[in-house]
């Protein structure tokens, strides 16, 4: 499998080149040269400022194909953000988040004076096993590796929508599919979200209403009422039931 460059070293690739180019035919001086690569490449730093380890990823090219809906976090637009990286932490970073290959994509405009839509563009996946967590959106999502504590659930980014004595998790994923209706080709994003609650030091799969009321069990009758007075139902709303009732569960423990 080819390897792809990081962005940097590719638009400096190309530099180089067209800069050689240009060099053989009106400069002798290769000194010449190399001074202004040297300036090119202060420039680039420059304009990165402290944000240039963060920009160090393979270029992220996107999806070409017409589809219903998108394969990333809520809508196909970049919002700001921030992201844990390689042990720094960066702040208002321009983002989306790909949930069919579970990567965090930013992106840097060339240009602030336009509005996002109409300027330049450099996309860019950040590499994964660096990316500690980050925040999007108004949630937080955290990296988390498969060990002996989490059964059946696979590597990668969880949405922590409640953070309490139990936590509750969400690995939030779309699913590309292609589907031949009628005499047309059908291509959509569909959505498939996996909830876990960490209790006890273990990761536990909620597939259904009676795995969360066996595993909170020592409450198990005021979550019911619970639910039962604020009219919350598993199969209708899944994260609004497993969060309101972890919520509640934290509060008769404490």
């Amino acid at each position: 499998m080819r390897k792809r460059l990081p962005v940097k070293l590719y638009c400096l690739c190309c530099l180089i080149l067209c800069m050689n180019s240009s060099a053989q035919s009106q400069l002798s001086d290769s000194s010449l040269l190399n001074e202004s690569l040297l300036k090119i490449i202060a420039l680039h730093d420059e304009a990165l400022g402290e944000n240039i380890h963060l920009y160090n990823g393979p270029a992220n090219t996107g999806y070409n194909h017409l589809s219903i809906g998108n394969p990333y976090f809520q809508d196909d637009i970049v919002q700001p953000g921030s992201v844990f990286y390689d042990g720094i932490i960066y702040r208002q970073v321009q983002m989306l988040y790909d949930l069919v290959l579970d990567n965090v994509v930013i992106v840097r405009y060339s240009n602030d004076s336009l509005s996002p839509e109409y300027r330049n563009s450099l996309r860019m996946d950040l590499i994964r096993d660096r990316v500690g967590w980050f925040t999007v959106a108004g949630h937080d999502f955290i990296r988390l590796d498969s060990d002996s504590n989490s059964i059946n659930m696979k590597g990668g980014f969880y949405d922590r929508v409640f953070d309490g004595n139990i936590k509750v998790l969400i690995k939030r994923t779309k699913k590309y599919t292609e589907e031949v209706k009628g005499l047309e080709l059908e291509r959509r994003y569909d959505v498939v979200d996996y909830y876990y609650i960490l209790k006890d030091g273990r990761y536990h799969n909620i597939k259904s209403k009676k795995s969360i009321l066996q595993l909170l069990k020592v409450k198990k009758k005021e979550l019911s009422t619970f639910a039962r007075k604020n009219k919350l139902k598993f199969k209708r709303n899944r994260e609004g039931y497993i969060t309101g009732l972890s919520r509640y569960y934290d509060q008769l423990i404490k």
